[in-house]
């Protein structure tokens, strides 16, 4: 993912730390999630999200703590807000569970 210099970011999240079965929009961020207490990073909201009964998509908004650090916030999205409205944003990473949200 490219900064807004143009220059290339790092993040937790790799093509091979995404769930089975879901599936990953970086740059995109959904809606109506809720904010999970503490910070997390890619990884630790990816399996909280996982292992949680009613969780079917989350956003990890994330950015450098001061210390090289990436950590960030993790929102929830049940049924109901999976397929809210989507947002360009370019510090969050979106991951729902297939099958993947369409418009009619």
């Amino acid at each position: 993912m490219e900064d807004e210099n143009g220059g290339w970011i790092e993040f937790d999240i790799s093509k091979g730390d995404i769930p089975d079965g879901y599936a990953a929009y970086p740059g995109i961020s959904v809606g109506g999630g809720g904010l999970q207490s503490g910070t997390f990073n890619g990884d630790e909201c990816s399996l909280a999200c996982v292992n949680a009964l009613t969780c079917v998509a989350f956003d990890f908004a994330y950015g450098d703590d001061g210390n090289g650090n990436v950590v960030g916030q993790c929102y929830f999205h049940e049924l109901g807000t999976k397929c809210g409205t989507i947002a360009d944003n370019p510090i969050s990473y979106h991951m729902a569970e297939l099958p993947v949200c369409t418009t009619d």
